[in-house]
């Protein structure tokens, strides 16, 4: 069903927020780069545009917060019938990144959990574990002008800004460290492990779409080209060699866990076994003594890789497989 609902307006903060902050971050390199020239004026011309262009941020984040306030009052007091008026209207389309406010937590979270401060590479790395079940593919994303930065390590700097802001995280710590207030270790207490709004569009999200993406793609009569996981592409000539790929990067991300995969079987036959016997073409997982079975059609070793994708926690949006026709 088609539906609208006050949260497309913080979607559309969200949006404004982002591209702000691009913005910021554009006009800093450019300050950056003139200060290397020793060009001084326009380095502080650029320094002073960021300064107008953060405030201009920091407006729009109360606003986006003024905002979701307003909505849950009048959501609280809408009835049924109103509901089902707002629900036909239409609405924005998803996919956006995660709201800021969803770090506060997890940033109090890691900070309490290393003894109230730490330095904001640890902190961020320890974040995005925390986060990793709330992150969307589209937080992974790069940033356009910091290609080595993801979309949510960004989106949590901007965050512990806000945080600072509220008080609940200290202003006057050292240069690249960040440490929790006593008013942010009180609201911590009070604040919902991870945001259930999130939780539901998410659960949305994958109530509707297939099982397994590879239900809406036949690769009968098609030939293997190339396969993209986490946005890195790599060139093939037969599907089983994606099936072995994309375990093998699945296996240097989840050294741990990718034993999971062994417990993945048909009604008759295992998937992943330790074992060759019973594999009618056996072939081993690049860096384990795991053996994958590959003697399997196409659409079914695309299957494999979604359910193995999702035995690991990953969407199948993250792998993309091109194809030519035979």
């Amino acid at each position: 069903m088609i539906e609208n609902n006050p949260t497309n307006v913080s979607t559309a903060f969200e949006m404004l927020l982002e591209e702000v902050e691009v913005e910021i971050d554009f006009v800093g390199n450019v300050g950056a780069k003139a200060f290397e020239a020793r060009d001084y004026d326009k380095a502080k011309e650029a320094l002073q545009h960021a300064g107008s262009l953060t405030g201009l941020r920091d407006r729009v984040a109360d606003l986006r917060k003024e905002w979701d306030e307003l909505a849950a009052v009048a959501e609280r007091q809408e009835d049924e019938e109103t509901k089902e008026e707002r629900r036909n209207l239409g609405r924005l389309r998803r996919g956006l990144r995660t709201p800021e406010s969803q770090y506060y937590r997890p940033i109090l979270q890691v900070l309490t959990e290393m003894g109230g401060s730490g330095q904001v590479a640890e902190v961020l790395d320890r974040v995005g574990q925390v986060m990793k079940p709330v992150l969307k593919d589209v937080d992974y994303d790069p940033l356009a002008s910091s290609p080595d930065m993801p979309r949510w390590r960004n989106a949590a700097q901007w965050a512990r800004n806000s945080m600072v802001k509220e008080g609940l995280l200290k202003a006057d710590s050292p240069r690249g460290v960040w440490e929790i207030s006593d008013k942010g270790r009180d609201a911590m207490e009070r604040m919902p492990a991870a945001d259930e709004a999130s939780r539901e569009e998410t659960r949305e999200s994958r109530s509707t779409r297939p099982r397994h993406s590879s239900a809406r793609h036949d690769y009968t009569h098609k030939a293997a080209v190339a396969y993209s996981f986490k946005g890195q592409r790599h060139e093939v000539r037969t599907f089983k060699e994606i099936l072995l790929g994309l375990c093998a990067g699945l296996r240097r991300m989840h050294k741990s866990e990718f034993e999971r995969v062994l417990t993945l079987r048909g009604r008759t036959r295992a998937y992943f076994s330790k074992k060759r016997r019973g594999m009618a073409d056996a072939r081993k997982v690049e860096g384990t003594d795991i053996y994958a079975e590959t003697n399997l059609s196409a659409n079914d070793i695309i299957t494999r890789c979604y359910e193995v994708l999702e035995h690991l926690g990953h969407d199948h949006s993250e792998l993309q497989v091109e194809v030519r026709d035979r």
